[in-house]
């Protein structure tokens, strides 16, 4: 299945060759019903990330990255009737909600095209092709207990990313140290 996601980052420009990302990714929820009951499937990743740029022109940067983060989805089972606080409490069968955790890694290439504002970096839109995989953990549990028998999940697989932006928004808040 394909998903779409939505989040936010920043990137922080360490002299002319080093990037380092910070980004939050949240998956669109994806909501299944088949008649009797419906199911809810929605997660979210954190991450860091550092690239090194390879390719660098007045307006184009290019580089290679790998991040590492966490990543978490939920599964979110319900009878499709009408229900009640009363009934939910009288008969909890009626719904059940899991989730799994895990570690991720990140690889992927960014290139990011600048408008200019004189000499400065202003507006930045950029791509980005990458691969993400869980590395660790990934197991499913509903309140804190783990659940045996769940199907090996997770955030893997090839994405592309959209990106839009500011830059040089951070030499604006801490001083000309994050200038290029």
């Amino acid at each position: 299945n394909m998903f779409y996601s939505m989040g936010g980052g920043s990137r922080i420009f360490l002299g002319d060759k080093y990037v380092i990302g910070f980004d939050y990714i949240r998956l669109m929820r994806q909501r299944e019903s088949n008649g009797r009951y419906f199911s809810r499937l929605s997660g979210s990743t954190n991450s860091v990330s550092f690239g090194y740029i390879v390719y660098q022109r007045e307006k184009i940067n290019v580089y290679p990255s790998i991040g590492i983060g966490m990543q978490h989805l939920d599964v979110k089972v319900y009878d499709d009737s009408n229900f009640s606080f009363d009934t939910l409490m009288n008969d909890p069968k009626m719904g059940s909600e899991m989730s799994m955790r895990g570690l991720l890694l990140d690889i992927g290439v960014q290139f990011d095209l600048y408008s200019l504002k004189g000499k400065r970096k202003m507006y930045c839109t950029g791509i980005k092709a990458g691969y993400c995989v869980t590395v660790a953990g990934g197991y499913w549990s509903m309140a804190g207990q783990k659940v045996s028998g769940g199907p090996a999940a997770g955030m893997d697989g090839a994405y592309i990313q959209i990106n839009l932006g500011v830059r040089d928004l951070m030499r604006e808040i801490f001083g000309e140290k994050f200038a290029r």
